[in-house]
């Protein structure tokens, strides 16, 4: 049986705790294998994930280009469907509780994780990620309607027939729930025309009646 590959990118501007993560990650697997890729900043990191898959962003917190959240509210911008966790030299609770609250999946101190640790927290990150996405994919929301065109009608005893052959026609090419948008302006304002017209004439007519 193959084991399960996660591709982790890693956001570290040390080179030696770069390391040190990486030989945990290899060390603590167990039945899953770790990728990893390395970033020294945050820009560079970044590019990475505009240009490559990840199941994971593993990401220090105080980096040359970034400091404290900054760089966790950057990776969820450019990346919200993927689950990032904090690492960092400082046991902060505040700190902790303020990562989460913005998005982290966890907030790890450097020093105190074993291999298998880690190992552990990031795979039930991204198992998490997994679920809440699957939970909140669009099979479980309410289908919202695609605008896909405006009909002008100038009124008229087929106006409604036609408008519900072409909506049923648009529904079967959307393939999916459409909404058809009726401008009735023009026949508001024709109806107008033709009231005061009327009117005009009726006035005339008062005032000028035709010869018995």
């Amino acid at each position: 049986m193959s084991e399960s590959v996660f591709r982790v990118l890693l956001i570290e501007d040390n080179a030696g705790d770069a390391e040190l993560v990486k030989a945990a990650l290899a060390e603590g697997g167990g039945a899953v294998a770790f990728e990893v890729h390395w970033a020294e900043a945050l820009l560079p990191g970044l590019d990475r994930l505009a240009r490559a898959d990840f199941d994971l962003v593993l990401l220090d917190v105080s980096l040359p280009d970034s400091h404290g959240l900054e760089g966790l509210n950057a990776v969820r911008t450019h990346a919200p469907s993927t689950p990032v966790v904090l690492l960092t030299g400082w046991d902060s609770e505040s700190l902790a509780l303020r990562a989460v609250q913005s998005g982290a999946q966890e907030y790890l101190v450097k020093g105190t994780l074993e291999g298998p640790v880690l190992a552990r927290a990031l795979q039930h990150a991204i198992v998490r990620q997994r679920i809440k996405a699957d939970t909140s994919s669009p099979e479980g929301k309410i289908k919202h309607a695609k605008i896909v065109g405006f009909l002008g009608a100038k009124g008229g005893v087929g106006s409604t027939t036609i408008a519900c052959h072409i909506a049923m026609e648009l529904k079967r090419q959307a393939d999916g729930p459409v909404l058809l948008m009726i401008s009735l302006w023009r026949a508001c304002h024709r109806f107008r025309d033709e009231r005061e017209l009327a009117l005009r004439n009726y006035g005339r007519f008062r005032r000028h009646p035709a010869p018995g």
